[in-house]
């Protein structure tokens, strides 16, 4: 919204007042709107160097969403990514009732709400109309929940954070599907270039989700000659690796802790 749709906005039939006590009125709600859009999670991120990307409304906007950030890959795209996903959820869900089996009534075995949540989501059919949330994500064009983002984050070997339109964080969930622990809810008090690779999703009004990628803040025809004449090309065939910024090497699933709230996609 630009500073003069936000002025008439807030101006009786388009004209601010010369009222001294309309005219304060309007300011106050001017400086309302002024502030939501600085505080909004677009404006957040480009501050830093890095643009929200809108996806297609097509019912795969989660998986969309979760490749804005991802180099071009041949083959990789929101169909092949729910497909991964769904694996990953199989063999996740899996070892899951192998080891719930055998932890029974235990207290030192016991699982964490969001490993509950995510079993409950995968098995259940309550949520997608006497669909599985397994069968759902297989099912091309369903919406999914960010229960699921544990899932995504070990497929893509990426931190992925999910957060509001007004910059508000929901989830955060490292390369091996452990939450975080957010004492800060409020993205504009992190510093996205020191995260390192990561994938973040804006969840807009609870139906649809946006991606985010490093903005190019390079004129584009010079972009792209740096691009051609600087970066080296890998090997044909050779996929670039990157180390998560808090890897827990050995550590399974099962073992997600902290809090989130699915939200649908």
């Amino acid at each position: 919204m630009s500073t003069d749709c936000a002025i008439n906005a807030c101006s009786p039939n388009n004209t601010l007042s010369t009222n001294p006590s309309t005219f304060s009125r309007g300011i106050d709600r001017l400086s309302d709107i002024l502030s939501c859009i600085s505080e909004s999670t677009s404006n957040i991120v480009y501050n830093q160097g890095y643009e929200v990307v809108d996806v297609p409304g097509d019912g795969n906007c989660f998986f969309h969403a979760a490749l804005v950030s991802c180099a071009q890959r041949p083959g990789r795209d929101a169909h092949s990514l729910r497909r991964q996903v769904y694996e990953e959820a199989r063999e996740w869900l899996q070892d899951y009732e192998n080891n719930h089996s055998r932890c029974n009534e235990d207290e030192s075995c016991r699982h964490s709400v969001p490993e509950e949540d995510l079993y409950f989501y995968l098995t259940n059919d309550s949520e997608h109309d006497g669909m599985t949330g397994m069968d759902a994500i297989k099912c091309d064009g369903k919406w999914m929940y960010t229960v699921i983002v544990p899932l995504v984050a070990r497929v893509l070997q990426k931190p992925v954070i999910t957060v509001n339109n007004k910059g508000t964080i929901m989830s955060a969930v490292d390369a091996y599907g452990f939450y975080f622990p957010v004492t800060d809810d409020q993205l504009k008090n992190f510093d996205l270039n020191g995260i390192g690779d990561f994938v973040l999703l804006e969840n807009t009004d609870n139906n649809h989700f946006r991606g985010c990628r490093k903005r190019n803040i390079m004129p584009e025809a010079q972009y792209r000659k740096v691009s051609e004449d600087t970066i080296p090309k890998p090997p044909a065939g050779q996929i670039a690796s990157h180390v998560p910024l808090v890897a827990k090497p050995g550590k399974a699933l099962k073992h997600i802790v902290g809090n989130h709230s699915p939200d649908l996609a």
